[in-house]
């Protein structure tokens, strides 16, 4: 049980982390300057995203 536990709370700190990131660099292409491709950028923040949520419901639904 204390095993499973664990895994929960990696996961869910996973979720946050990445969440954090993602939406911080979907912010960041706002501001970004033009040397930067601001394209990439945001599927970079979109992906860190996605794996957040995913990360969140695989702890809420199996655990």
């Amino acid at each position: 049980m204390d095993i499973l536990l664990l895994f929960k709370l990696t996961l869910l700190v996973l979720a946050s982390v990445t969440s954090v990131f993602g939406v911080g660099y979907i912010i960041l292409t706002k501001f970004a300057p033009s040397t930067i491709n601001k394209r990439d950028l945001f599927a970079l923040g979109s992906i860190l995203l996605g794996v957040g949520i995913v990360s969140l419901l695989i702890s809420i639904i199996f655990f």
